[in-house]
């Protein structure tokens, strides 16, 4: 039960005109501001793509490699098993689990959390007797801290890299299960997940989006500056010598001062802007460009 709600019920016996009935609801309201306020800046933060803290995301990545190496466990033998357990049975996140962006296309296969193969699966790279090695490649775990993106990939005799796994982590009820997994050993090209607060991709649009707003504006702060500080002038140089004059001239001094800043916000706009720009298309030049390179090991 939240603060807000529960002082008025503590208190719920007292007539509302009680000065402890009061204050407790003073308490509760400021309690329920400052909630909502904190809220507001996480949000904020994770569609900045702010990373969550570290401790949250080792706890996650330690999860996910776990879930990781049941599965290769279980699959290992190259006979078909059924590896529901390791999934969220049914459960999707709120984006969709065919998500073929980050491998290059297409994948040879993959399962998702509603597959009926799930409960007979036969693994294709631990039929060919390769190895899964469980230092993963890439990890990101969203902002919000409900999902996650993990790349590993599967070694042959050699050590050498011969596929590519991209899995989905969906966190429901305290417990960390797959929801999707996707794998590739034709073309090893791929695309390391970006930070992302509520689903891939979301956060470099929302930045454009309010880059451009904070600009527009700018802009309109600045037409409507400029106005005042026109007619301020035009006062200005009507006023007749005397008291009206002082006045005058400090309100046309008063309007110089908020257009230049309306100006210097408009170029600081401007520049966020452009900068968000440029970081949008280089992401969007990496993400193509990694595509078709052979994967690599991480650190």
């Amino acid at each position: 039960m939240g603060l807000a709600l529960a002082i008025p019920l503590i208190f719920g016996g007292l007539s509302p005109s009680s000065p402890i009935y009061q204050r407790s609801m003073a308490i509760g309201q400021m309690a329920a501001r400052i909630s909502a306020e904190q809220a507001a800046a996480q949000e904020r933060a994770c569609m900045n793509g702010v990373a969550p803290d570290v401790l949250r995301i080792v706890k996650a990545k330690g999860k996910a490699r776990d879930l990781m190496a049941d599965y290769w466990v279980q699959v290992k033998g190259g006979q078909s098993v059924n590896v529901s357990a390791l999934f969220h049975a049914g459960v999707k996140p709120g984006w969709s689990t065919d998500d073929p962006a980050r491998l290059a296309s297409p994948a040879d296969a993959g399962l998702k959390s509603d597959d009926a193969r799930l409960a007979a699966h036969s693994d294709a790279f631990a039929v060919r007797g390769l190895t899964l090695d469980e230092a993963r490649l890439n990890f990101i775990l969203s902002g919000d801290m409900k999902s996650a993106i993990g790349q590993w990939v599967v070694l042959n005799s050699a050590g050498q890299i011969s596929g590519l796994y991209d899995a989905t982590f969906v966190q429901r009820k305290k417990a960390w299960r797959l929801t999707r997994l996707q794998w590739t050993g034709d073309r090893l090209g791929y695309s390391i997940p970006r930070q992302f607060c509520h689903m891939p991709g979301d956060v470099t649009p929302d930045r454009l989006a309010k880059a451009q707003s904070a600009r527009i504006a700018a802009e309109e702060s600045l037409i409507k500056a400029e106005a005042r500080r026109e007619k301020a002038e035009a006062t200005l140089a009507t006023t007749e010598p005397g008291p009206l004059l002082a006045i005058a001239e400090a309100d046309a001094n008063s309007a110089r001062e908020a257009e230049a800043k309306a100006r210097a916000a408009v170029e600081d706009a401007a520049y966020a802007l452009s900068s968000a720009e440029d970081r949008a298309r280089r992401e969007a030049e990496e993400d193509q460009r990694t595509l078709n390179w052979d994967a690599r090991r991480g650190i």
